[in-house]
């Protein structure tokens, strides 16, 4: 029997919104510890890095989801993962590139890190490129939020070959891409996996709308609480550990937090029902918002960093901040469009290309 999908219509658009609002938090964060805005400013680090657990969790979420589907096969798959991710990132890293240089031209040093010497490296950008930055280092000074999408594509390779593959073929490629992706990855994996648990798990289907609030509750707590649970785990993670964990080093509250993610979805799905409610009639600018937030995400840094070479700052005018922010999120929201548009053609492509290859990998 088919169980029922857990992503239904309502919790679709809401699940849109989250990722629009993730993505815009990570803008807001980056823009200010750029000193794009020098005004009171309330959040600290934790506010972004809230927002990239966020991230995992929806990720594995729609993946699993995704790959659910009939007809799916291991060819399809990553054929449709490389189309989404590849394009926009190499586009991406090239652009940070080039902004890293213009940057260093002018004098401007990228904003440091504590595992980031803050120079351009032409060695760390096509490790990136190859989504080996934190399996073989860790930082990348001209666009750091690319950490996660580092992280991510071994998630999905991972998962793609524990779903599609059997027998010693999964056990031997499961062995070699862990191998390759690294302790600090693997770390994180639970994080991720905490979607694929909604998609997979029966009990989430049986909680009820009255039940579904404290879960929501629970969710809010947890990202509220970072900034007291983070540090006592990372130095218990610390202690545990004998190498540099890089950006794995909040690893154990990333999937403290995640999991509690995972039951807010769980709760949001059993009060909406049937009805997303009055957003419904945004569904158009929402979905449009939650379109181009992997744009956003991978592209904001070298355009707040074009800001800082041209000398552009709000200072603390919050109107001026806000208009700042808007520009940068219509640049991506521009390059989105451009890139999707060529989206589907290299996914057919790539599916033609893998589905033979698939097929003998799973015989």
């Amino acid at each position: 029997m088919t169980r029922e999908p857990f992503i239904t219509r309502p919790l679709s658009l809401w699940l849109d919104l989250v990722r629009a609002l993730a993505a815009f938090v990570v803008l807001v964060g980056h823009a200010y510890q750029n000193g794009l805005y020098t005004g009171p400013y309330p959040f600290t680090i934790a506010l972004q890095l809230n927002a990239v657990v966020v991230f995992f969790v929806l990720s594995g979420l729609v993946i699993a989801s995704s790959s659910q589907r009939e007809g799916t096969s291991l060819g399809s798959y990553a054929a449709a993962r490389i189309a989404r991710i590849v394009p926009t990132a190499l586009l991406a890293l090239a652009m940070s590139y080039g902004v890293g240089l213009l940057a260093q031209a002018h004098g401007v040093s990228a904003v440091p890190i504590g595992m980031d010497d803050g120079n351009v490296s032409w060695e760390r950008t096509l490790l990136s490129a190859a989504f080996l930055n934190e399996s073989l280092s860790t930082g990348l000074a001209i666009n750091p939020p690319f950490w996660s999408l580092c992280y991510e594509v071994w998630f999905y390779a991972l998962y793609g070959a524990g779903l599609f593959l059997t027998g010693g073929k999964r056990l031997a490629w499961l062995a070699l891409m862990a191998l390759v992706a690294g302790a600090n990855v693997l770390l994180l994996l639970p994080a991720w996996l905490a979607g694929v648990w909604l998609v997979r798990s029966p009990w989430v289907l049986t909680i009820t709308p009255a039940r579904g609030p404290v879960y929501i509750v629970l969710a809010l707590t947890a990202l509220l609480s970072f900034r007291r649970i983070a540090p006592p785990l990372e130095k218990l993670l610390g202690e545990l550990t004998w190498w540099d964990l890089g950006h794995s080093h909040y690893a154990l509250a990333y999937i403290l937090i995640a999991a509690c993610i995972a039951l807010g979805f769980a709760g949001l799905r059993a009060v909406l029902g049937d009805q997303a409610g009055r957003i419904a009639r945004y569904s158009g600018p929402i979905k449009q918002a939650a379109d181009m937030s992997f744009t956003l995400y991978v592209l904001h840094w070298p355009l707040l960093i074009l800001l800082r070479i041209a000398g552009v700052s709000s200072g603390s005018n919050v109107l001026l901040f806000a208009l700042l922010l808007g520009g940068v999120a219509a640049v991506c929201w521009l390059v989105s469009k451009l890139v999707e548009q060529r989206r589907q053609g290299l996914r057919t492509a790539l599916e033609r290309l893998f589905t033979l290859r698939g097929a003998a990998l799973t015989a």
